[in-house]
């Protein structure tokens, strides 16, 4: 599926895809979708992708761009092995491959490598705080890369007893040490000092 997103998104909710050979367009960002009808047959070569004009919707037109045609963003070589994970805060972006983590300070611009620390390349588990510090959990094991830094460094270890984290999510750090959560098969926990203490968060359902 080639997908293009309207220039003036979100305010604009329009989506364009290209499945398989055939056009769909979505007008509420993306919750249902109809046959777009382009004016040529319903049918399109699968390596085509619906561009919206630039000044869309002002002009509406939708062109026709082949794939070799667009333009992309230099990414290393190690970005193109089974992407695990995608991460931002504002200009910091962290993608993660089964070839270990890369970091982009440039809104995905330029990248480096971002493993040193890390008992093991692959990561599945990555968050960023508002200050850009990046969190990851390894097993039942959680790390921390500072803004600026050149390493991960151990933090500590995430509750639960299997030790097996299914998401976490970061904010803070302005001001003091960032928020945490985590979701567990034994639940979902909150830390508010960076990972240091974990509590259950309460509450019905």
């Amino acid at each position: 599926v080639w997908l293009s997103i309207s220039p003036a998104f979100p305010v604009d909710p329009t989506l364009w895809a290209n499945a398989s050979g055939y056009p769909y367009r979505s007008t509420d960002g993306g919750l249902t979708w109809e046959p777009f009808d382009i004016g040529d047959g319903t049918w399109l070569d699968e390596t085509v992708r619906l561009a919206p004009n630039p000044n869309y919707p002002t002009d509406p037109t939708v062109s026709l761009l082949d794939y070799a045609t667009v333009e992309w963003s230099p990414l290393p070589a190690d970005l193109l092995y089974s992407p695990t994970l995608l991460a931002s805060s504002g200009p910091v972006v962290l993608l993660g491959t089964t070839h270990g983590l890369h970091r982009s300070t440039d809104g995905g611009t330029t990248w480096e490598t971002a493993n040193v620390g890390l008992p093991v390349a692959s990561v599945r588990q990555v968050a960023v705080d508002s200050v850009g510090s990046l969190y990851a959990t390894v097993g039942a094991r959680l790390f921390r890369f500072p803004p600026g830094g050149t390493r991960w460094d151990a933090v500590g270890t995430v509750p639960g007893e299997y030790g097996y984290v299914l998401d976490l999510a970061a904010a803070g750090g302005e001001d003091g040490p960032s928020i945490l959560l985590i979701s567990t098969h034994d639940g979902p926990f909150i830390s508010r000092d960076g990972g240091a203490a974990w509590e259950p968060l309460a509450g019905e359902g």
